[in-house]
């Protein structure tokens, strides 16, 4: 089952969080603290960060206790 929602990509979507899965579309600096506590462990937030040059395509991935990032 897949929902989408549209909003400000820093907030995310509190209300019908955890998520198993949450895509950013377009750029980001940083990820916004918000999404990391919105996913569910075992989780994956996929999104392109601006952070180096050049951007790079990021998965950030929750586990029970830290998140880790490829």
């Amino acid at each position: 089952n897949v929902t989408m929602t549209a909003g400000e990509a820093g907030k995310g979507n509190v209300t019908n969080g955890p998520y198993a899965v949450i895509v950013l579309d377009g750029a980001a600096e940083v990820v916004p603290q918000a999404l990391y506590e919105q996913l569910k462990p075992g989780g994956r937030l996929v999104g392109v960060f601006a952070h180096a040059i050049p951007s790079r395509a990021t998965i950030v991935t929750r586990s029970a206790a830290d998140f880790g990032a490829r």
